[in-house]
């Protein structure tokens, strides 16, 4: 996951307003490096108040313009117990359309406070010793990794669309964060929408779907 969360306000190179569902959202764009980091920002009438100015999504792409990695992030609102649950609902769903998911051992990342350890774990995981003080969680499945932090909760983002307007983004990125790898497949974009901040009641999940699914598809704003 990114690390870019404090100092000085980025200069926007580029921003777009798109839709989704007839619900208005504006795109704001940074070059930095290797790196494109776009973000999507609530407009006033994208539905409820609460997402007016809010980073509703942040996505990076790197390298290769025509086939670049794409990874999309965002805060979430669940505790570890929560997203393990969630996590396992997904992966049975996908099993049917995934038989490479079934009874196979998966490579997972996590931080409980004494450094980063890699182990393997099947599914589902509420089975599994998992341990439940766990600040930092990622797995490698077969289509794309997905990785979960839990951390204290930062300082909401203020009105973003102001700063875009005078041609700053800022950099403060908020937290905890779920974030996954959406280079090949858009598969996770279900789970992104049950954990994300402002679902279901501020942002149905049928709009971060749609969000995640146009801006994994869309290259960097030309």
């Amino acid at each position: 996951m990114p690390d870019f969360r404090f100092g000085q306000d980025y200069p926007v190179t580029k921003t777009e307003a798109i839709e989704v569902s007839n619900r208005p959202f504006l795109v704001a764009e940074v070059g930095l490096g290797k790196r494109t980091h776009r973000r999507v920002i609530g407009e006033a009438t994208s539905g409820h108040p609460s997402l007016t100015g809010k980073p509703i999504l942040y996505v990076d792409s790197y390298g290769d313009p025509e086939q670049p990695r794409i990874y999309a992030y965002a805060r979430h609102k669940v505790t570890f117990t929560e997203f393990v649950r969630l996590l396992d609902r997904f992966i049975l769903d996908k099993t049917p359309a995934y038989k490479e998911l079934k009874g196979r051992e998966f490579p997972v990342w996590t931080n409980g406070g004494g450094g980063l350890i890699q182990s393997k774990v099947r599914f589902p995981l509420t089975s599994e010793p998992v341990d439940s003080k766990t600040s930092f969680f990622r797995i490698s499945i077969p289509f794309g990794d997905i990785a979960i932090e839990f951390t204290p909760t930062s300082p909401e983002a203020k009105d973003e669309l102001t700063s875009v307007k005078v041609g700053k983004l800022p950099r403060l990125i908020e937290s905890p964060l779920f974030g996954c790898d959406l280079s090949q497949t858009s598969e996770a974009c279900s789970l992104f929408a049950q954990v994300h901040w402002a679902g279901p009641d501020q942002l149905p999940a049928a709009i971060v779907t749609g969000l995640i699914k146009q801006m994994s598809a869309q290259p960097a704003i030309a």
